[in-house]
């Protein structure tokens, strides 16, 4: 009797054992020679003939990235239920965790331990990575530096676009941005559809002056001073965000439109109190965030007003990024093939200090992917912005790309 009892015994806790989610174990660790990896970049480099007007991993293209075909899944995969699996696992606890702070307050703690090994060419940075625990998604907030304001160059641009969505979406909540064109008030050439535009204004496929005069196009439809202030509202940091990208607007009083000629919002007549263009990673990487991690986020955690379908056109147009530093990373790393899901959203900026006259690089943006090197595999998410700055172009180039080689390291390896 007892035999049978405990046979039935067993096969209960077989069958149980059967129904919870596997054990991940532990994470394993991925290493990073930073000297020896900066040394086969600039080797590239070098052998590529890379210099200051094209540099090899700024201005790879997406054409050339394994990962050209999974731009189109972008918003599908950040909208995604998180997996029983991230609310199980337990395995990689960290401090200082907090839900997304509400629109217009700052994170409690933004650590900087993380980046103390990372070089002095990495001006400043910030990160956010979000794991969900039982209580819902929680955050954890890193930086070196990532409250100083300064130039962000071309990477700005995506927050044209997410105050466009938002000034939308206020409104007209059921308008997809993606449905809308921009044209001149009182006419009707040209008229140039939104994603086109965005999709232009990340790839630099028209150029560097359609790229930004399209994203000063984007920035009429508010005064330059209220621009900065809905920027501030959200992330609750004070900077400047009144300045333009050179070489003027697209269109100089643009207005947004259905296909049907509706008109939408109308930019108002003057551009408003001018300044220069200086903010912190913190608030790029706070705008980001809010943006990507939207359809996991309450109202009051949102890009005001915006709605999903307008937030996610704006996202899978980041996907076409010239910028090609994660592929690097992934490669590196010896990820591929043991990563899937993948999403790589970003946006570049470039330029060259007027008074250091140092070359400046710029990249911010979110990369997610489902780390198959566990069992079950669960899903790695992060928003980050990074400023380099270096006397030679093409080194700047290549050190970014270890930067952000040992960044995703840290991540993959769970200590984020």
């Amino acid at each position: 009797m007892f035999h049978r009892f405990l046979t039935l015994l067993i096969i209960c806790i077989s069958l149980m054992s059967g129904l919870a989610p596997k054990a991940q174990g532990a994470t394993p660790q991925l290493s990073l020679n930073r000297q020896a990896l900066f040394k086969e970049l600039m080797a590239q480099e070098q052998a590529e003939g890379s210099n200051v007007n094209h540099l090899s991993f700024l201005d790879r293209g997406l054409a050339s990235s394994p990962y050209k075909d999974e731009v189109e899944a972008i918003a599908e995969r950040l909208a995604r239920p998180h997996e029983r699996t991230d609310v199980t696992a337990t395995l990689e606890a960290h401090r200082d965790e907090d839900p997304m702070p509400p629109r217009g307050e700052m994170p409690r703690v933004i650590a900087e331990g993380p980046f103390s090994g990372f070089s002095p060419t990495l001006h400043s940075a910030c990160v956010a990575v979000m794991r969900y625990k039982a209580a819902g998604p929680q955050l954890r907030w890193y930086g070196r530096r990532p409250l100083v304001n300064c130039q962000f160059w071309s990477s700005t641009k995506i927050l044209q676009a997410f105050n466009l969505v938002s000034l939308l979406n206020s409104k007209h909540p059921q308008i997809s941005i993606a449905s809308t064109s921009l044209s001149p008030v009182g006419g009707s050439s040209p008229r140039i559809p939104f994603f086109s535009l965005m999709q232009n204004i990340v790839s630099y496929d028209k150029g560097v002056g359609y790229s930004n005069g399209g994203s000063e196009t984007l920035g009429r439809f508010l005064l330059r001073q209220e621009r900065e202030a809905m920027v501030e509202a959200h992330t609750g940091h004070d900077h400047s965000f009144r300045g333009a990208y050179g070489g003027g607007s697209l269109i100089a009083r643009p207005r947004l439109v259905l296909g049907s000629g509706q008109t939408l919002l109308t930019a108002p007549s003057s551009i408003g109190s001018t300044g220069p263009n200086l903010m912190s990673p913190y608030d790029l990487t706070r705008m980001i965030a809010m943006a990507a991690w939207h359809m996991h986020l309450s109202s009051e955690q949102w890009v005001k007003g915006a709605q999903w379908h307008s937030l996610s056109t704006v996202l899978q147009a980041m996907g076409h990024d010239s910028a090609r530093y994660l592929d690097v990373a992934v490669n590196k790393l010896g990820l591929v093939g043991k990563i899937d899901e993948v999403v790589m959203a970003t946006k570049l900026g470039f330029g060259i200090s007027s008074a250091s006259r140092k070359a400046q690089l710029t990249y911010v943006g979110t990369f997610q992917f489902r780390d198959r090197r566990l069992s079950p595999p669960i899903t790695r998410r992060m928003c980050f912005a990074l400023r380099g700055e270096h006397t030679n172009a093409v080194a700047l180039d290549a050190q970014m790309a270890v930067e952000v080689t040992d960044l995703v390291r840290l991540l993959a390896n769970g200590a984020l």
